[in-house]
């Protein structure tokens, strides 16, 4: 059912933004190609690419760290790339071109990327509550840093993007490039999850199961944690932080299906990601009457997917 949503979740994000279009309008050229072809399908694909990608993403810290509550908001990871990406500006200061601020700007919001998931997982030790606490301090680290950061920059840079960007997400401007490599980062992290998802169910069972089946479970845990990172890094190098998607959407899939493996929840993870995040971002461009960040939106999505979530796992632990 997912999948066939995307279509008339597209014509509406296409038809959505400071100029509403009619749905007849879309296809009628003119003027009008441009805001369609150039500004908002390339968004509409980049929505759709970056709503699966964080939806697997959060589908495979929760099955690896036996933690309902992680994604790579919550870790800390999307917070410490928007500081690395934000820190691409001060070499072009330094003197660096800015043609070539991808072939930096990733690798630095890679690597911080990494520094805050790390740190929060070191600060968790295997501990749900503990995780989530170490999360939100590390995030408000980063987020803290990120403002800093941009008090400096944004006066010797006026055209750098505002930090409602870089905390809470825009998907406005994104070329048809950046929807390349958001494509081959997609398809990279799901065909792998895809691939990996039955090894992830036995890491989640216990260690020792995985360990018979020859699988060091902390290695196969940083490994993913890589490959995450450096997919979130790239998200929010182009359109800034995307947060609760990945954790909403997998506790979307297991509801959905009322089955929690692995091997069910990374693929459902992959098709809802994509309409959900069309949807709310056709929310934050314009449907309400103004725009917002895309964060706004998901922020309000996942509180009662969150609460039912969580109710389900009270009632089977009472039983």
């Amino acid at each position: 059912m997912s999948l066939i949503s995307l279509p008339p979740l597209l014509i509406l994000f296409l038809s959505t933004g400071a100029v509403l279009l009619a749905p007849d309008k879309l296809f009628a050229g003119g003027p009008y190609s441009v805001i369609v072809y150039g500004i908002r399908l390339p968004a509409a694909i980049a929505a759709a690419l970056i709503g699966s990608t964080l939806a697997v993403s959060g589908a495979v810290m929760q099955t690896l760290y036996r933690n309902p509550l992680l994604d790579p908001y919550i870790t800390g990871t999307a917070s410490g790339a928007a500081f690395g990406a934000l820190l691409a500006y001060v070499l072009v200061i330094a003197g660096l071109s800015p043609a070539y601020m991808l072939l930096y700007q990733v690798p630095l919001a890679f690597l911080l990327a990494m520094a805050a998931s790390v740190a929060t997982l070191a600060v968790g030790r295997g501990n749900v509550y503990a995780t989530v606490i170490g999360g939100v301090a590390v995030s408000y680290i980063f987020s803290a840093a990120t403002t800093i950061g941009l008090s400096y920059l944004s006066s010797r840079l006026p055209q750098i993007p505002p930090l409602a960007f870089w905390l809470f997400g825009y998907i406005d401007y994104v070329s048809y490039k950046a929807d390349a490599l958001l494509a081959i980062a997609a398809t990279g992290l799901i065909a792998a999850a895809v691939r990996e998802a039955r090894r992830m169910d036995l890491v989640a069972i216990s260690d020792e199961l995985a360990h018979v089946r020859r699988i060091r479970p902390d290695r196969y845990r940083l490994l993913w944690i890589s490959a995450i990172s450096l997919s979130t890094a790239l998200i929010v190098s182009q359109v800034g932080v995307v947060g609760f998607l990945g954790l909403m959407v997998p506790h979307m899939a297991r509801m959905a299906l009322r089955n929690g493996s692995a091997t069910a929840v990374v693929p459902a993870s992959a098709a809802l990601g994509a309409p959900v995040l069309l949807a709310s971002d056709a929310l934050a461009r314009g449907l309400l009457g103004f725009s917002i960040p895309v964060t706004a939106i998901t922020s309000v999505l996942s509180a009662p997917v969150i609460i039912l979530a969580l109710a389900h796992a009270g009632k089977r632990l009472d039983r």
